[in-house]
């Protein structure tokens, strides 16, 4: 018998997933405790349509993503021109006289700096940095590309 989980099952699969099961256990175990539900034809074509669409969501998310790295990448070469550095921004914070920060940089503030510098809004979760950024100075940042594969690192300044 066809199923799909409506929780995450153990030893079984993740919530929204379709199974074949045995009759017996569908029967005596998901559907009784409600853990799943049986697929109708009509239900099946409906997680097909919804998975088809999902994907078409991911895909149109990939190339938007393409194209703000892009600008990025033509803003922080601007930069280089007029300043003669690939800076794409700066940041001021207090420090001590050594020029260590009272507080590490976090992936938010440089999301909202990239948006106050470019107007390009990005998730914080799609930001990261090899080291935590803790003193002043020019540190590097990576971009993660919503598809997983296309990284671009840029630079900003704490001053």
């Amino acid at each position: 018998m066809k199923v799909i989980l409506k929780k995450d099952v153990p030893r079984l699969g993740p919530k929204n997933t379709v199974m074949e099961v045995s009759d017996s256990y569908a029967m005596n175990v998901l559907l009784k405790q409600g853990l799943a539900d049986r697929v109708t034809k009509g239900l099946e074509n409906k997680i097909i349509k919804e998975k088809d669409q999902k994907l078409e969501a991911i895909k149109m998310k990939s190339s938007n993503h393409l194209q703000l790295l892009s600008e990025l990448k033509a803003i922080a070469s601007d930069n280089k021109k007029k300043i003669g550095s690939a800076i794409l921004f700066s940041l001021i914070r207090n420090a001590d006289s050594k020029g260590n920060l009272y507080g590490a940089i976090t992936e938010a503030e440089i999301a909202d700096g990239i948006f106050e510098t470019s107007k390009v809004s990005l998730n914080p979760k799609q930001i990261y940095f090899d080291l935590p950024v803790k003193s002043k100075g020019i540190h590097a940042f990576t971009v993660r590309g919503s598809n997983g594969e296309t990284h671009m690192k840029f630079d900003f300044e704490v001053r």
